[in-house]
């Protein structure tokens, strides 16, 4: 490796980002080839919250080295990280040009294809391995799946048993035929068994979660976004009434909430989009002030606010560029509402809610992201992160002056007709009735696809027992 690169790795390692990118850049300017530079500048992009920018890098990677699969297939995750759906799939077919039995791209191609229901071309992409009793795990995930959607129960069991006894090690891929065997086998009625399937994907790459850390970051928020801090702070020259925040707890209903925004003809929904996440990271940079976020608050004016409102307004609506209403349902979103309402004094913010029980065990029973979902891989920190949610909650609805509608999952799945109409007209925009067959206008990368299902109200019953940790924890 190039000397100096070397030490822009260095720099990195030691977090030491400004240097490392003045290091790497200038590599580029006599190396222009060197890919190991750019992938460098990438993940300097990607720590410091540039994802656009990250983008941008890796598709200069890709130039450099337009026959790399794996390059490729990076890129096309990046996209769909995004949602920018078409491009991650150009991406994913491209590579399989190159390599046809690539099986991280061939699983890539074959999820776009479930989340957009394309049923006809999943199927052709997992016909050589549902002849197969044990895929590799790259597709036995998509397998499994769909087995089990055409009520094949036994047959998606026998073969997500198959792949998971074998000896493949720990992947991602591995962990999602976990969570597939356990959708299973909860569907089989067999509660023990789908539990401890998802005990055992939830074991594989687990992060620590430290309750007493979350609670004091909670009480850094409450503190910075006070009543009277709050009240003291300006507001931007030029409110727009164009954002609308979806926040709540992972698996709480959100998905549904905004694809009813979505099927709108007058809004548009961007799904877990981590635009404002961006700008409280680099809020001390663009303001200058010396204090980290949130307490760098205390710095803002009215000149700030208004660059930070324009900034955010420009992501989004490059998205949707006629939209009255654009949805953001990234649900980390909840730490920043202190932010959001004195950006956006004429947003909106929806609250979804569900059954205690039934949410933290719905996060239990899916693949969350390890790293973003720390608290998901067990029922005590799942308590106690969803206890730490609604102090929050209680302290914004205390504190803030935009409105917050709370929706209720139950509420939606009894009477979802009424509960729609609620939404959009909290929304400001006139009913229309796109919004009830919500479900036929949009497919995205969410754990939560599916049609609204009675039966998931009141699941957390069947599996008895086995949930009595979490419920100590929440009573806590």
């Amino acid at each position: 490796m190039d000397p100096m690169l070397q030490q822009a790795v260095l720099a990195f390692q030691l977090g030491d980002f400004a240097r490392a990118e003045g290091l790497a850049q200038t590599v580029l300017v006599g190396q222009r080839n060197s890919v190991e530079a750019v992938l460098l500048l990438v993940e300097l992009a990607r720590v410091t919250g540039r994802i656009p920018r990250a983008i941008e890098f890796q598709v200069q990677a890709v130039q450099l080295q337009p026959k790399h699969v794996g390059l490729r297939v990076n890129l096309a995750n990046m996209y769909l990280d995004e949602l920018r759906i078409d491009d991650a799939l150009v991406q994913f077919e491209k590579a399989l040009k190159i390599d046809p039995r690539d099986l991280t791209a061939l699983s890539g191609t074959a999820f776009i294809a479930s989340a957009q229901g394309k049923d006809e071309r999943l199927r052709r992409i997992l016909a050589p391995y549902l002849a197969t009793e044990q895929p590799p795990p790259e597709m036995a995930f998509h397998c499994v799946k769909l087995l089990a959607q055409d009520d094949r129960l036994d047959d998606a069991i026998a073969m997500g048993q198959s792949v998971v006894e074998a000896d493949h090690p720990d992947t991602p891929y591995l962990r999602s035929t976990w969570f597939e065997l356990a959708r299973a086998l909860e569907r089989r009625g067999d509660y023990a068994e789908a539990f401890e399937a998802a005990t055992r994907g939830n074991a594989m790459f687990a992060h620590p979660f430290d309750p007493e850390v979350h609670h004091r970051w909670f009480d850094t928020i409450i503190d910075a976004f006070s009543a009277e801090r709050l009240a003291g702070l300006p507001r931007p020259t030029e409110p727009s009434d164009m954002p609308v925040f979806i926040v709540g707890v992972p698996r709480c209903g959100s998905t549904l909430t905004e694809r009813i925004i979505h099927a709108h003809p007058n809004a548009h929904g961007i799904g877990e989009h981590m635009s404002m996440f961006r700008l409280a990271t680099q809020m001390p940079a663009r303001i200058g002030a010396p204090s980290p976020y949130p307490q760098c608050v205390e710095w803002l004016d009215e000149p700030a606010l208004d660059m930070l409102a324009g900034a955010y307004l420009e992501e989004i609506q490059a998205l949707a560029p006629s939209a009255d209403r654009i949805a953001n349902k990234d649900l980390g979103n909840t730490m920043h509402l202190g932010l959001i309402s004195v950006l956006f004094p004429r947003g909106r913010i929806i609250h979804c809610r569900r059954d205690a029980v039934d949410t933290c065990l719905s996060c239990y029973m899916e693949p969350l992201a390890p790293a973003a979902a720390t608290f998901a891989n067990d029922l005590t920190s799942l308590g106690a992160y969803y206890r730490e949610h609604e102090r929050l909650m209680d302290h914004w609805r205390a504190t803030l002056d935009v409105p917050i509608l709370d929706v209720d999952y139950e509420t939606l799945v009894s009477d979802q007709d009424a509960t729609s109409r609620r939404i959009i007209e909290f929304c400001g925009l006139p009913w229309d009735d796109a919004c009830l067959p919500f479900h036929e206008e949009r497919a995205e990368r969410t754990q939560s696809l599916d049609p609204i299902y009675a039966t998931s109200v009141g699941r957390a019953e069947r599996f008895g027992a086995l949930l009595d940790p979490l419920r100590e924890a929440l009573e806590r």
